[in-house]
């Protein structure tokens, strides 16, 4: 099966880096349960989407960003799921101007792991599709995400959704097709049991 996965706050820990980064520059002390949904990042940052997004310009500019961490155990259960036999592509709503550290970024962490990386942002304004159409169209089985609009929109166009619990997707009532997961042990346990139903079916 191929298997979509999301990049930050999935393969790599991008808020606990970009809220480190703001507090040394700010003089702040935000954490990872200060943000209370995706867009309240912004909302937590400045009082401006002009002035935060010129925060995250330089965020991306910064070691924070460039030495992101991977995820705990991301790596380990990705090698497994991989050696299950699933395809691993990631799908990022990373700006295309960060294309290259991007890039260079999964292959230094997850190099003959994942094995395409698509840009969802270019792609939205090249063709308007969304995120799960895109998956849709690339073939995605199943999406690993953190971003609770992503998800339901990958859930949307049938694909199955892990997802990864973060305090920016909590209390809320989630669709059919979107599971809660709370480690890459248990999506990794799951997408191998899938994997072997589907083979004893066939």
């Amino acid at each position: 099966m191929k298997i979509g996965v999301d990049l930050d706050d999935v393969l790599g820990e991008f808020m606990p880096r970009m809220l480190a980064f703001h507090n040394e520059k700010y003089g702040t002390k935000f954490g990872n349960r200060d943000v209370g949904h995706v867009h309240a990042l912004f909302e937590l940052i400045s009082d401006t989407e002009e002035e935060a997004i010129a925060k995250m310009e330089l965020f991306y500019k910064s070691d924070y960003f460039s030495d992101l961490p991977p995820v705990k155990g991301a790596k380990e259960n990705l090698r497994k799921i991989k050696d299950a036999g699933h395809k691993l592509v990631c799908i990022t709503g990373r700006p295309s101007h960060l294309k290259d550290l991007t890039v260079g970024w999964i292959k230094e962490h997850f190099e003959d792991i994942i094995e395409e990386v698509h840009f969802a942002d270019s792609v939205v304004h090249a063709h308007g599709w969304s995120k799960g159409e895109m998956c849709k169209r690339l073939g995605i089985h199943h999406h690993i995400d953190d971003f609770l609009a992503f998800a339901q929109n990958c859930a949307e166009n049938g694909i199955s959704v892990f997802l990864l619990d973060r305090p920016w997707n909590r209390n809320v009532e989630l669709d059919i097709n979107i599971k809660r997961v709370f480690s890459w042990d248990e999506i990794s346990l799951d997408l191998i049991k899938l994997n072997r139903l589907e083979r004893n079916y066939d």
